[in-house]
């Protein structure tokens, strides 16, 4: 469900990497990588599910050393962790009709930024691959500031680093509780459910033409 406060016009929008603008599905992505049921149960509860992955998300956990923990905490689970995180990259696939938005935003002159949860180490690999940075105006990322969505902390870095008001910011994520964070830190904020969803919810919020 999208939520948005709109008692003052869009200036600035914010948006979340994946599941926004790159596909981020990891039932799905364990889905097609492993045959085994408790291989992909293993690897949505413990993996992508699990502690460690919001710490290398909040930067204190660099990606080896995290595959290095995996493999102490769950040493009989060792073939899928290797496979995960051999093949984890091509999970991520840029969404066309997401960054179609964000061009017509960008044209008609809106200053366009990113907040996200990512590991430094995918970050710095995939984001040349992408080819979407020079659309935004700026980024906050998780892994520089040390602290991740849906914490205060991160939706007020990005609004004091780039002086934006946030009754006058649009935040865009896919996950509720990190609108719910930015809603709590003031912005506006509403839930990606699809592209045609997502245009639909701009036209409605002015930020779009009708």
């Amino acid at each position: 469900m999208s939520h948005c406060s709109n008692s003052h016009p869009i200036r600035n929008v914010i948006f979340d990497i994946g599941g926004v603008m790159v596909t981020f599905d990891p039932g799905g992505f364990a889905a097609r990588l492993f045959d085994d049921p408790a291989d992909r149960d293993f690897v949505l509860k413990r993996i992508f599910g699990g502690p460690e992955w919001i710490e290398m998300d909040r930067g204190v956990l660099p990606l080896s050393d995290g595959i290095s923990l995996y493999h102490r905490l769950y040493p009989e689970h060792g073939a899928a962790i290797d496979r995960l995180f051999e093949r984890w990259w091509d999970m991520f696939e840029p969404i066309p009709a997401t960054l179609d938005i964000v061009r017509e935003l960008k044209s008609n002159g809106a200053p366009l930024y990113i907040l996200s949860n990512f590991m430094e180490e995918p970050f710095q690999r995939l984001i040349p691959r992408w080819g979407f940075w020079p659309l935004f105006d700026g980024a906050v990322v998780s892994y520089q500031v040390r602290c991740v969505k849906p914490e205060r902390e991160i939706y007020d870095n990005i609004l004091t680093k780039y002086g934006l008001s946030a009754a006058e910011t649009l935040f865009i994520d896919d996950m509720q509780h990190n609108v719910d964070g930015a809603l709590a830190a003031g912005l506006q904020a509403i839930r990606f459910e699809s592209p045609e969803r997502l245009r639909e919810d701009l036209r409605r919020l002015g930020a779009l033409a009708n």
